[in-house]
């Protein structure tokens, strides 16, 4: 029982350890007016996944023409961000509006910390992370780190063969996709089609395939993780139709059976 009681309370400071777990990123750049930086972590965010807190410390700061240390600004957008595309960034960004903005301005010192907690959390799946210079007509450098808890990114799905690797263009062939990240498969589909009855593990998946157009099909698996890359491993084949015997073949067909009628016939009567 005590060793039960040991095991899980080593599983679960894990867990919180993993739960309180921080990533810090360093920066230490010199940026033009208006100049974002990336600093999404390699795989991006998961779905689901949301920015509630982060923290900046400084270490360095070297103004310029005018611009001061709270002209860092912190923005979350699908690609450098604009007013058009961010949905979220700090009060301080020159011009730059969002959605959701925060003030983090009054913690900020060099050395120092100022942090942020957001009433609502930013969703950051299909999003990256961005710091940048918000003030718009001077150069300045900054040095510190960015800080915030941490979120597992879920890879993408690979798709590396299927079997069988052709079926009818009425659809209804059985197939299995051998590959990576398969689990928690959304939709599975063939030639832009949706496949029915999807099943999904870690390395392979099966489906049923919807009806298509002959040739080649790209076979898609969709996960939170994204979906993979456009392919050629399925093929659809129209069905040969089974040929209609001739008037000829139906007389020969004909003639056959009244043969093997007769020959029955005289075998009774012999026995």
């Amino acid at each position: 029982m005590r060793f039960f009681l040991k095991l899980l309370a080593v599983i679960s400071f894990f867990f919180v350890s993993l739960v309180n777990a921080q990533v810090t990123i360093p920066f230490n750049n010199t940026l033009g007016p208006n100049q974002f930086i990336d600093i999404t972590p390699v795989g991006g965010f998961a779905a689901g996944t949301t920015l509630s807190s982060f923290s900046i410390t400084m270490t360095n700061y070297v103004a310029s023409g005018g611009s001061v240390l709270e002209d860092l600004a912190v923005a979350v957008a699908p690609a450098t961000p604009t007013s058009a595309n961010a949905v979220f960034v700090t009060d301080n960004a020159g011009g730059l509006t969002a959605p959701a903005m925060a003030n983090w301005t009054p913690g900020l010192a060099v050395p120092g910390t100022g942090a942020v907690n957001l009433t609502t959390p930013i969703p950051l799946f299909g999003m990256k992370l961005w710091i940048g210079n918000a003030y718009p007509a001077a150069t300045a450098t900054w040095a510190g780190s960015f800080t915030y808890p941490s979120i597992l990114a879920t890879p993408a799905p690979t798709v590396t063969s299927i079997t069988p690797v052709q079926g009818s263009t009425t659809g209804g062939t059985s197939v299995t996709l051998t590959g990576t990240n398969l689990t928690g498969a959304t939709s599975i589909t063939v030639g832009g089609a949706a496949c029915t009855s999807v099943s999904a593990s870690a390395t392979s998946a099966t489906c049923t395939t919807p009806a298509g157009t002959a040739g080649t099909a790209s076979v898609l698996v969709t996960t939170p993780g994204g979906t993979n890359a456009a392919n050629t491993l399925f093929t659809y084949e129209t069905p040969v139709a089974a040929p209609i015997p001739t008037l000829s073949e139906w007389a020969m067909i004909l003639l056959a059976s009244l043969m093997g009628m007769f020959a029955f016939a005289r075998i009774r009567r012999q026995s």
